[in-house]
């Protein structure tokens, strides 16, 4: 996660800081609302029934309309945060602590309204009797967590404040994902309305407190206090909060309240016929509204500075960048209504394909002056931004109504498509342009002008694709891939400005050294890999030696497991060296105990030991640091190796870790650990094969190891440094850090089959809480390490992209995990949390599962 200090955000101009990262985990998130929502709503019709699932989606379109005592603070408190955002750390704990205060008495009068609604809401709709007392209760039920989030919200606006969009939607997406997994597992084990909204209720209010837990390390002594209320505080942010409510109203009245006209003047069928075009012209503000909304943050922060050139530049580039996504959906569905209607519902809906072409160029305007707003309001226009919306919908009302009986639904959506074009796009326009100093003309001739050559084209090439490719699903879906493709290269390679074509440049020759530079690698047996390293020149020296065998060194770090260190230095008293090459064997062991527990052990079996044993005591807490003193310990081994102590040896196991390690002459070799588990282990478990590490063939190159059984030749440890980072001491993958080095430095690893450990597994080490955290652990120090040796931009983006798609597997493998048993669900659940904890560790996030101790 950030750090407490960083450069202020006003002291960039342009474009917001951490740009591409918090646009690209807002889509995420985006997505994974969406994927949530197509996979759970089959599952919820399939258990709840079709009255069942109406029901609740009922329910959350009604609780939806509570968040309006928010009152907009919410807003309110972007601005307010990033107008301090680090620069005045205290002057953000006091904002935070006063708007959570004012807003906890709003949260109780929510909660009291929705109570007050829910004896009432099963006979508002008609809800059938058996379902009455369930609508009732689950409505008083999801209330809670509402009433809960609105004074917490404010901590998602502190965050967006910080202009940290990432952790920000980190949190939606796993709100998101959380709740469709814990959906699908409540309905499938019986739990229905009931279960459904305790999961909601739980993961709801769960993740404000993962929302403060990440304010906490973002903002230099936040904490939630009386003291720091600041009547002032709440004055000034009374003073703004009511136009963003107003701004608030008025956009539910230009985005939902058409339904409402269209049912009043031309009825139900006319209603369900205007949803279908909504419905898809409303793809277009969502894949805008994740990019446009960091501008706002970043215009607050800059206009606190003073910085009119910054402004002027960031309307300037956020409307141009707001076009390029925009501009080919708008004329992708609105030359491709008809079919587009006709592939998603069949024939029969014609009429709904007038409203979608003008609701799409509506959302085409709308776009010119998205970041209008966003600017206006940063810089302090919040009234002028709220009555100019009013204006708007006040216009849209007027001309959906007057229109509706003479054109029909196509009427009401003109209302929508006037009151945009000529009124509220134009005046954020003018009034954006008067705020910054920046001309009019100088405005769309830098920013909507480069985009005229590829919209012209563009509609014409995709007209053209259309004829050609018919009207099938498949031609449609074509046609709408290449007006994308043609748009984009249109824009890129002909009329857009050099900066942008840089950008994209820099960007795409980042992820292509990237690759040029790992190019070596060769997939190969899933995780192995065919590797090409430097020639293993140290290696090669080792076992050239003629005067004596190469010295090598068995490390065993052990930390209170007496039973489990006297296993392992028994089985390493036993082992058969006859069968691989000459060598020298001292075994050394390191006390993680500051009290030196393990010294009667060691001492006891070290007489009976055929090998000379070494042994120190590493006082400070952590596997890095016993990792390291292991190393120093032997310092003049030329091979070390390493092996856990609730794992025991076989005979041949440092045998054929040798011979494997002359015949290929590699620097690392690595080999098998299989499970043993303890007599009260659950059978699932077992069957499960949640402990069950992979094997590859003899000899196999690979890329990776771990030192639970490894063999190190001594050129491999850095003479630059400790060996292992002591910053995951505690948090483990400190082995996945010095291997993934040796592996990029050209360093050989390969597979010894032959060379067996077999691990002990407690029963503490056989649930599924131990299961799926161990997973989000080994996903967090993945990713750290990935980023530690690829800091960049690109490389991030791809590694969150991975993280969404093991979520995405995961949530495949949940679903149908569900109708294979225990076993199914939690291998789904275990790769969910791979998922996120790749996600969490570019972020920062830290869990030190080595502070427990497992096993005796």
């Amino acid at each position: 996660m950030a750090e407490a200090v960083a450069p202020p955000a006003a002291t960039n101009v342009g474009l917001p800081p951490r740009f591409v990262t918090n646009v690209a985990v807002n889509y995420g998130a985006e997505g994974a609302a969406a994927l949530s929502t197509v996979i759970l709503t089959p599952v919820l019709l399939h258990f709840l029934g079709v009255d069942g699932y109406g029901v609740w989606v009922i329910v959350g379109s009604l609780i939806a309309y509570l968040e309006l005592f928010e009152l907009g603070f919410g807003v309110t408190t972007i601005k307010m945060v990033a107008e301090d955002a680090y620069r005045r750390p205290a002057s953000v704990v006091r904002t935070l602590n006063t708007n959570i205060a004012a807003l906890s008495l709003f949260g109780l009068v929510a909660l009291v309204v929705g109570w007050s609604l829910a004896p009432i809401v099963p006979r508002l709709f008609n809800v059938p009797p058996h379902l009455a007392h369930q609508t009732s209760v689950i409505f008083a039920l999801l209330t809670v967590p509402l009433a809960f989030s609105i004074p917490a919200d404010v901590l998602g606006g502190a965050l967006a404040g910080h202009q940290r969009y990432d952790l920000l939607s980190l949190s939606n997406l796993a709100l998101s994902l959380c709740t469709l997994i814990g959906g699908v597992i409540a309905v499938a084990l019986g739990g229905g309305l009931y279960g459904l909204a305790a999961v909601a209720v739980v993961v709801s209010v769960g993740m404000q407190f993962a929302r403060l837990m990440m304010l906490r390390r973002l903002v230099p002594g936040f904490r939630l206090s009386p003291r720091l209320v600041d009547r002032s505080r709440l004055r000034d942010t009374a003073q703004i909060s009511g136009w963003f409510l107003l701004r608030d109203i008025t956009n539910i009245v230009i985005n939902r309240l058409d339904l409402v006209v269209v049912g009043l003047i031309l009825g139900v069928r006319a209603v369900a016929v205007y949803s279908i075009g909504l419905k898809l012209a409303q793809l277009g503000r969502k894949a805008l509204v994740p990019l446009v909304q960091v501008f706002f943050p970043h215009a607050s922060a800059l206009s606190t500075a003073g910085q009119q050139e910054g402004l002027r530049q960031l309307l300037v580039e956020g409307t141009r960048i707001a076009l390029l996504v925009a501009m080919p959906v708008m004329i992708i569905l609105s030359l491709l209504a008809s079919d587009a209607i006709e592939v998603w519902l069949g024939s029969g809906y014609a009429k709904a394909a007038p409203v979608l072409i003008a609701l799409a160029v509506a959302r085409g305007i709308q776009a010119v002056s998205d970041t209008a707003g966003w600017v206006l309001a940063g810089s302090g226009w919040v009234k002028t931004t709220a009555l100019v919306a009013a204006a708007e919908a006040v216009v849209n009302l007027g001309v959906s109504a007057a229109l509706a009986r003479p054109l029909g639904v196509t009427g009401v959506a003109l209302g929508t498509l006037v009151g945009v074009a000529f009124v509220g796009a134009p005046a954020a326009l003018v009034l954006a342009c008067r705020a910054t100093g920046l001309p009019l003309r100088v405005l769309l001739r830098q920013a909507a002008l480069p985009h005229l050559l590829p919209l012209v084209v563009g509609s014409a090439l995709l007209a053209a694709e259309q004829r050609i490719l018919g009207h099938s699903r498949v031609g449609v879906g074509t046609a709408a891939v290449f007006g994308v493709a043609g748009y984009a290269l249109l824009y890129f390679r002909v009329s857009g400005p050099k900066e942008d074509r840089e950008r994209v440049s820099s960007l795409v020759g980042r992820v292509s050294s990237r690759g040029s530079a790992r190019m070596r690698t060769t997939r190969l047996h899933g995780r192995a890999r065919v590797v090409v390293p430097a020639p293993p020149q140290a290696a090669q020296d080792v076992w050239s030696k003629t005067s004596e065998p190469p010295l090598v060194a068995v490390c065993v770090l052990t930390l209170w497991r007496p039973a489990g260190l006297r296993t392992l230095l028994e089985s390493l008293g036993s082992l058969d060296m006859s069968s691989g090459p000459a060598a020298r064997v001292v075994v050394a062991v390191v006390d993680n105990d500051p009290a030196g527990s393990a010294a009667p052990i060691v001492e006891e079996l070290a007489a009976r030991m055929p090998w000379p044993v070494r042994y120190t005591i590493e006082p400070t807490r952590g596997i890095s640091y016993a990792r390291n003193a292991a190393v120093r310990l032997t310092s003049d081994a030329d091979f070390v190796a390493f092996i856990d102590d609730d794992e025991f040896a076989h005979a041949e196991w440092l045998g054929e870790l040798l011979r494997t390690a002359r015949r290929t002459q590699a620097d690392i070799v690595t080999g098998p650990v299989a499970p043993e588990f303890a007599p009260d282990v659950p059978d699932w478990i077992r069957r499960g094969g949640f402990h069950q590490r992979p094997a590859y063939p003899a000899d196999a190159k690979l890329n990776y190891a771990r030192t639970s059984n490894v063999l190190v030749s001594r050129a491999t440890f850095p003479t630059d440094g400790p060996a292992f980072p002591e910053a995951m001491a505690l948090t483990g993958g400190e082995d996945t850090y010095f291997f993934m080095r040796a592996n990029n430095a050209g360093r050989s690893i390969v597979w010894a089959s032959e060379a067996r450990v077999t691990e002990s597994v407690p029963l503490s080490r056989s649930n599924v809480r131990w299961i799926v955290m161990r997973e989000f652990r080994r996903g967090i120090t993945l990713s750290a390490c990935l980023v530690a040796f690829e800091a960049t931009t690109a490389r991030r983006l791809m590694r969150f992209a991975g993280g969404c798609l093991q979520i995405a597997g995961g949530v495949g493998a949940l679903v149908a995990g569900v109708f294979r048993g225990r076993v199914g669900v939690v291998a789904g659940v275990q790769r969910i949390a791979f998922g996120f904890g790749m996600i969490a560790g570019l972020v920062g996030v830290r869990y030190e599962e080595y502070r427990k101790v497992h096993g005796e």
